[in-house]
């Protein structure tokens, strides 16, 4: 009897080590590591190449916490179509060229072995090639369809660049938008860091993450196709022009409001979401 009890004492402690040893191994990952663990994962380089350490300890942290250890995971980074014009607020002009404002986005599809959709990430990323003459607040709207996809977590940094170190700035950080309707949130873009000096910084540039569930259960197999629309607005006139987020349609979406008109110019895409870009193993 005291044999057995001892066999399972030590067991017990083998097991509870072993955890141990997993937890540590785990939590004492560098972020290098990390970065190459989710890149063998099936997550989209750009995605890892251009976002700050904080954010991938917490995707990896998502990943390896509350998904199942068979999650399938796939990234689509060229699936941004021609720009579209804004028939809700006609002010807006389409005027920002490609070559001074680029404005990307990268969607990774969650999975599991047996096909069902259990998570969607949307990565909007915008870096002005040419520092913008006026550098305010500026806005970016991003929508989709509530019927499928509800937010879950939302994660917004700035930068600019360090003239005098040559380094990248982090600044702005915000984990929630400033506006949200079931199917639409809007967020501010600083294009100046107050905490450095305006002479010594260029080119701002930033990026938000943003992590959806499904509305409703689906599966890779059923070929959902939805658009992410996402829309860009510079404030050229800063404290003479105004601009902010509106309702749209229905309550569903944001939009977006300019006053007077032309003082602002605008640059939006539509990042196409499908479900079948998910393998089932």
């Amino acid at each position: 009897m005291k044999k057995r009890i001892k066999s399972t004492f030590l067991l017990i402690s083998l097991l509870a080590m072993i955890i141990s040893n997993v937890a540590f191994a785990s939590e004492g990952m560098s972020t290098t590591d990390k970065r190459e663990w989710l890149s063998n994962k099936g997550y989209d380089n750009e995605v890892i190449a251009n976002i700050a350490d904080s954010d991938i300890d917490m995707i990896y942290g998502r990943i390896t916490e509350q998904m199942p250890d068979d999650v399938v995971i796939s990234s689509e980074s060229k699936v941004w179509t021609a720009t579209f014009q804004d028939e809700v607020n006609p002010e807006l002009r389409g005027a920002i060229s490609t070559s001074q404002l680029q404005l990307k986005g990268v969607v990774t599809n969650f999975g599991t072995s047996s096909g069902d959709i259990i998570g969607c990430e949307v990565l909007v990323l915008y870096d002005w090639l040419v520092t913008p003459e006026s550098c305010g607040d500026d806005l970016i709207s991003l929508n989709w369809d509530s019927g499928y996809f509800t937010l879950s977590n939302f994660n917004s940094h700035a930068t600019v660049k360090n003239i005098s170190t040559g380094k990248t700035e982090y600044f702005n950080f915000i984990t929630t938008p400033h506006t949200a309707q079931n199917g639409g949130i809007g967020w501010y873009a600083k294009l100046r860091n107050p905490d450095i000096s305006s002479k010594i910084q260029s080119n701002p540039a930033g990026y938000a993450i943003t992590y959806f569930e499904p509305s409703r259960p689906f599966k890779a197999k059923d070929n959902i196709v939805k658009n992410f629309n996402v829309m860009y607005v510079h404030d050229k006139c800063p404290g003479i022009t105004s601009i902010g987020f509106s309702a749209g349609y229905g309550g569903a979406s944001v939009g977006i409001s300019v006053s007077p008109s032309n003082f602002a110019d605008s640059l939006a895409k539509v990042l196409v979401y499908k479900s079948s870009d998910v393998t089932e193993f």
